[in-house]
């Protein structure tokens, strides 16, 4: 699933489109585990309490973004990177819980607020106990606070492409 979302997102990418509300909750699950990205769930009271005001900003998705979206109101493809990264979290987890579930939204924010101000997440998104350590290396390399550094979609779809080639569902 995770590789789809990537592919996916690399292709909007490629288009330099950027999607501001990536999460579990925008992923449709079809036939044979065939994932379409969409952008439907704000549409949806089921997911009210995943969007937050900022500074009388409309509601926005702030366990999903990074801190140059929650604080600075700047998306670009580099902070979806970020958001793939919490929606790969969710379905390694398979979606039982909601990224920082323990923490306030004020807190989600005073932890992005860390790296505005040059440093680390105080608090990051544990390993999920499926995730491979490779995999969960990965995740973490898109919740650097230097956008540049970020993998793009093609690097993150080319190793997850490698580390599933030989993936079939339900054989």
């Amino acid at each position: 699933m995770g590789t789809q979302i990537a592919s996916a997102m690399r292709y909007l990418e490629s288009k330099n489109l950027v999607h501001k509300d990536l999460a579990a909750r925008n992923c449709l699950l079809g036939r044979c585990y065939t994932v379409k990205v969409t952008d439907i769930a704000m549409c949806s009271d089921l997911y009210k309490k995943d969007y937050s005001d900022i500074g009388g900003r409309p509601p926005a998705p702030i366990r999903w973004l990074p801190w140059e979206s929650i604080l600075l109101d700047r998306y670009t493809c580099s902070s979806t990177v970020w958001s793939f990264a919490v929606t790969f979290w969710e379905i390694m987890g398979f979606a039982r819980e909601k990224p920082f579930q323990h923490l306030t939204n004020e807190q989600v924010i005073q932890n992005a607020e860390l790296m505005y101000y040059g440093g680390e997440l105080q608090v990051l998104l544990p390993k999920p106990m499926m995730c491979p350590d490779n995999v969960y290396k990965v995740i973490c390399s898109c919740w650097k606070r230097d956008e540049s550094v970020r993998p793009t979609f093609k690097e993150i779809y080319s190793f997850l492409k490698n580390v599933t080639a030989d993936y079939r569902p339900g054989a």
